[in-house]
């Protein structure tokens, strides 16, 4: 069975000028291809990270739900993959109490991540890690 990272699976190429192009260009016009496996891949449209250039792809893994549901994102550069972001979860009805359930137990998860993507940019930061100016600003 194939893995979210087989290494067997080549993505084809594609080429837009998102990059170049402002939000409001961009809403509602994503381009999305897909490699020879059918696995879907967009070029980076949006400055995410001041760590990471412009330049590059992301690939996408995902699953058919079933119990459980998996998705990935895999960011590449010209040299392989550099960023992983993965979700994993089990199937759970979605009723007005599992809802409150969940808001009681994550109050603040949103700002649990925001402080967690935060705390690891201070710590690449520190680690020197350069940073690559936004576009717009690069300009």
């Amino acid at each position: 069975s194939r893995t979210l990272h087989d290494s067997a699976i080549r993505p084809m190429c594609a080429s837009s000028a998102l990059s170049s192009r402002s939000p409001d260009e961009l809403a509602g016009s994503s381009v999305m291809v897909y490699n020879r496996n059918g696995r879907p891949k967009a070029e980076k449209a949006l400055h995410v990270s001041p760590f990471l250039a412009m330049d590059h792809v992301y690939r996408f893994g995902l699953e058919p739900p079933g119990e459980t549901a998996r998705v990935s994102i895999v960011e590449h550069d010209a040299s392989g993959p550099v960023l992983t972001a993965v979700f994993a979860g089990r199937r759970r009805a979605l009723t007005t109490a599992g809802l409150a359930a969940a808001l009681v137990r994550t109050p603040l998860m949103t700002a649990k991540v925001v402080a967690a993507i935060h705390w690891e940019a201070l710590r690449l930061w520190a680690k020197g890690v350069p940073v690559v100016p936004h576009p717009r600003r690069a300009r």
